[in-house]
């Protein structure tokens, strides 16, 4: 298997061998090479994805809490005026 040759190259001692790195044949450095690429990818676009939903449910749950209040607000006026008069 090509993932094998992968995986007993970064075994021992939590240090990646280079002997063994070099010692890889192509398919399995290809293999390597993708993979890393397909994490990269997929961190980043998960740290986008992250920001950008973040900011809209901010923004969301702001504009919500301003609405929630006015409506108090008229609430109450609305409350203390009827008992003035």
């Amino acid at each position: 298997m090509i993932g094998n040759g992968v995986f007993k190259a970064m075994q021992g001692n939590n240090k990646i061998n280079l002997k063994r790195l070099h010692k890889l044949t192509f398919g399995q450095k290809l293999f390597l090479s993708y993979f890393i690429i397909l994490i990269i990818c997929i961190l980043s676009m998960g740290g986008l994805s992250y920001s950008y939903i973040r900011s809209n449910i901010m923004e969301q749950s702001i504009s919500s809490n301003k609405k929630l209040l006015n409506q108090f607000k008229n609430t109450i006026d609305g409350l203390v005026l009827q008992n003035i008069n």
